[in-house]
């Protein structure tokens, strides 16, 4: 997993990770298997999950 501003975590099954606040991250999955994430979003009321970034891929089509 990719973090801005830090280090490359590679997690393995089983694994759980907490992500600093308003910072971006990435996850690749290297493996030869399908792999499985449970994702946890905790935003403002106001803001939704990924509004900000989808808004920029729509411009820049």
């Amino acid at each position: 997993m990719e973090v801005e501003g830090k280090e490359v975590n590679e997690l393995t099954a089983g694994d759980a990770t907490a992500e600093p606040l308003n910072a971006r991250m990435r996850v690749v999955n290297k493996g030869d298997v399908p792999a499985k994430a449970v994702v946890f979003q905790v935003s403002p009321v106001d803001a939704a999950f990924l509004e900000q970034e989808a808004k920029a891929d729509d411009a820049a089509q």
